[in-house]
């Protein structure tokens, strides 16, 4: 597993978390440790974003996409709920005075705003932002689409109860893929199966009643199991 820089290492306004960057720093990593092949990327969250630039980049080659929980195609998903704000804030926060005078009061004022992600600092939340606001979230729908197209193998597992994303996007996203209603692996509270959907040559996806944004640490041995059946069919 390889972990993206935060603002421990780049102060903000240096590193713009864009998916072009994050694929770049990607690529250098792979190419440092001579690795030119992937059998399957697995992306969580914001890491959707990079990961379909690598995949339609396909250097170094990627034969399969794993997505856990990952951020879709629209600002409507529950995490950019105030993309206006997250764009102002982001704008600021490259101003060290600004940094300075916020940070102190920025678990308030993020409680305040309902942010639904960890607000015990300002880092998390200006780190998820910056993520979001240079995402190129709007460009991820074409990705996607082109991608479903060209027959590229993808492992799509999401969350209906995921704060972040959201239920009918979630949904949303594996029409886009290609999936129907009947085709969606779906599973109960407590990871039962109540739907036994179907794979076609190229796409499964799992739907889960139950998961928040981490669907792989409540069902740990169901996504790992899905996981180590979709590679031995690549």
């Amino acid at each position: 597993m390889l972990a993206f820089l935060d603002f421990s290492s780049y102060k903000p306004g240096i590193f713009k978390f864009s998916p072009d960057e994050k694929a770049q720093f990607l690529k250098d990593f792979l190419a440092a440790i001579s690795v030119s092949q992937i059998d399957a990327l697995i992306v969580h969250s914001s890491g959707i974003y990079p990961g379909l630039q690598l995949c339609l980049d396909n250097n170094p080659v990627i034969k399969s996409l794993i997505m856990l929980c990952p951020g879709t195609y629209t600002f409507d998903m529950k995490a950019t709920k105030y993309i206006k704000f997250m764009r102002k804030l982001v704008a600021l926060s490259e101003n060290p005075l600004f940094l300075k005078l916020f940070q102190p009061i920025a678990p308030i004022v993020l409680k305040l705003a309902n942010v639904p992600v960890r607000v015990e600092n300002m880092w998390d939340p200006l780190l998820s932002a910056a993520t979001m606001v240079n995402g190129d979230v709007l460009q991820a729908k074409e990705k996607f689409h082109t991608l479903a197209q060209r027959g590229f193998p993808m492992l799509y597992a999401f969350s209906k109860d995921d704060k972040l994303i959201g239920k009918e996007i979630s949904y949303n996203l594996a029409y886009l893929l290609g999936a129907s209603d009947a085709d969606i692996y779906t599973y109960d509270k407590d990871g039962n199966i109540t739907n036994k959907g179907k794979d076609n040559s190229s796409l499964k996806v799992m739907a889960f009643e139950s998961g928040s944004h981490y669907v792989f640490w409540k069902h740990p041995d169901i996504i790992y199991k899905a996981i180590e059946d979709f590679m031995e069919k690549l």
